[in-house]
């Protein structure tokens, strides 16, 4: 399951948005972001490009690290 610090960064880039708008802007379904702010699904990988469309420089290096993680296994 997700962590809290992922939901808290999603939020952060939605912004003022309601859930709805952000998810229009997004192209995915009304309910997509509440599972991410809520860590109950991670974005698919459409969902984190159209993610860090939104983001600014620095959202989308913690979004990258928090969902593709730090390159090392």
């Amino acid at each position: 399951m997700p962590g809290p610090e992922l939901g808290r960064l999603i939020r952060e880039i939605r912004g003022s948005r309601s859930l709805r708008e952000f998810a229009a802007d997004l192209g995915v379904s009304y309910n997509s972001p509440y599972h991410w702010e809520h860590g109950l699904h991670k974005p698919n990988p459409e969902a984190f490009y159209a993610l860090c469309r939104q983001a600014t420089p620095s959202q989308r290096k913690r979004l990258e690290k928090l969902i593709v993680g730090n390159g090392r296994n």
